[in-house]
């Protein structure tokens, strides 16, 4: 037998890892390899590199270690800016390790902590789907806490401030209209009266935007916290679950919890307050309107009554619409995890035509649902946004000719800006009207999911 060559040896033991790759294997990194790399604080005069870097962002939340001044104004995200403008001297852009980090009450980890230990408070297992919705918005409420309640006292508050507005504006305007230059007498004019009102309104203004600021930081927080909670319990709940109640749920209905309906539970907290505080705005601006045009402005106001029915009626169809489209999405989404599952079998036997149908056909019928949603939507907020104009004209022609007054600037200017702050509560209500419709759907889905039976429940007791 004639010996081998050096490639043959090479080609019969390609199979075989060599000995130095077996001890890498059982020990990747050599003892007398340092493993852990030195820290380099970024102020430090040791290291001359250093010197020359932006300073980078601090390893803990600053936000949670910040004071009470730094919370409302936002200068605890002042070291992610400073480090984003050393970086743009030297044509650089921010990476992931300067980010702040986030605060522990933000951990997916804790909140989903705080949902599960409320919602295990329910001794009841029955399926009523009524309490199991009122159980899950409790475990909801229990995840945030009381910041969802101190965000409606800071909505009420920047509400409170926006009515100063047109007041303020309308005696600011008489202060001038009684200036003998603009063809008042004088007798009443004090000149500090301007330096005072203008610097009342400058307060006023500063306060509503930190307000606002504070009410959206608080609500968007809140939002997300509880999609984390939602979509956390949701994959737990799936270990947890009895074989008899697996069998009736699919990938994709889960997916779609985790994903879609947390998402639509987490868009609708940021308009929770809008509810109450959408008809406080409207009864204070009337209020408001009436001190300036008198009984005028209830026409105005009976012009929006008869508007109201229209769009509850479209508010009722929106969530009719919803319904009928998440039975699109499960369908789809589970046709489509199907078939990546099974994509052997479905080449094999070429049924990349019979799922692709399948799938185009749920996908038209979602689309189609979706079509008709966007149209009523349109035609909600052109509704509503035409709306304040129709009643202001209303309202004035009414006072000018019906009720015999007398159209001064003071009273112009300020009703047009409390018939323009009118808006927003009216545009933004029926999009609140639409977030809850398309929530308390997720939240029927989600409670009925958590209320499937677990494996070993029936065995406690």
């Amino acid at each position: 037998m004639a010996p081998r060559t050096r490639d043959e040896n090479m080609s019969a033991n390609d199979n075989t890892p060599p000995d130095n790759m077996n001890r890498n294997l059982t020990n990747p990194i050599p003892e007398n390899r340092n493993t852990t790399k030195p820290t380099i604080h970024p102020d430090s005069d040791n290291s001359a590199t250093a010197a020359n870097k932006p300073p980078r962002a601090s390893l803990t939340s600053s936000e949670q270690s910040a004071n009470v001044f730094n919370r409302v104004l936002f200068l605890w995200a002042q070291p992610l800016f400073t480090r984003a403008a050393a970086l743009q001297k030297e044509g650089k852009a921010l990476e992931m390790t300067d980010l702040i980090p986030l605060p522990e009450m933000d951990y997916s980890e804790r909140l989903s902590q705080r949902f599960e230990s409320e919602w295990a408070k329910r001794h009841d297992r029955e399926d009523n789907s009524e309490a199991l919705h009122l159980h899950l918005r409790q475990a909801l409420v229990h995840v945030v806490g009381p910041r969802i309640y101190l965000a409606g006292l800071l909505k009420l508050f920047n509400t409170c401030l926006q009515f100063t507005f047109p007041l303020v504006l309308n005696n600011l305007l008489m202060f001038i209209e009684s200036m003998a230059m603009f063809g008042g007498d004088g007798s009443t004019y004090n000149r500090f009266d301007g330096y005072w009102m203008a610097g009342v309104l400058f307060v006023a203004m500063s306060g509503k935007a930190i307000t606002e600021n504070l009410y959206f930081h608080m609500v968007y927080r809140c939002g997300f916290q509880i999609r984390v909670a939602v979509s956390t319990s949701v994959y737990k709940k799936s270990l947890r679950m009895a074989s008899s109640a697996r069998r009736g749920t699919t990938l994709g209905e889960l997916v779609n919890l985790m994903q879609v309906d947390a998402t639509k539970i987490e868009m609708f907290i940021p308009q929770f307050h809008t509810l109450w505080d959408g008809v406080v705005q409207i009864a204070g601006y009337m209020t408001i309107l009436y001190t300036l045009i008198g009984w005028s402005c209830f026409i105005g106001l009976a012009v929006m009554i008869v508007a109201g029915p229209v769009q509850g009626v479209i508010m009722k169809r929106l969530f009719g619409l919803n319904r009928k489209m998440v039975t699109h999405t499960d369908a789809r989404t589970k046709t489509t995890n199907e078939a990546v599952q099974g994509i052997a079998c479905v080449k094999m036997y070429t049924w990349e035509d019979s799922f692709q149908e399948g799938i185009a056909a749920r996908r038209d019928g979602e689309l189609a649902i979706l079509k008709n949603v966007a149209y009523l939507r349109a035609f909600s907020r052109a509704y509503m946004g035409a709306l304040p104009g129709i009643v202001a004209v209303v309202s004035f022609v009414t006072f000018a000719s019906g009720a015999g007054g007398s159209i001064k600037a003071s009273t112009l200017f300020a009703a047009l800006v409390a018939f323009d702050q009118l808006r927003f509560p009216l545009l933004f209500y029926p999009m609140s009207l639409a977030q809850l419709a398309q929530a308390k759907v997720s939240l029927y889905r989600v409670a009925a999911f958590m209320g499937m039976a677990e494996t070993g429940e029936g065995m406690k007791g």
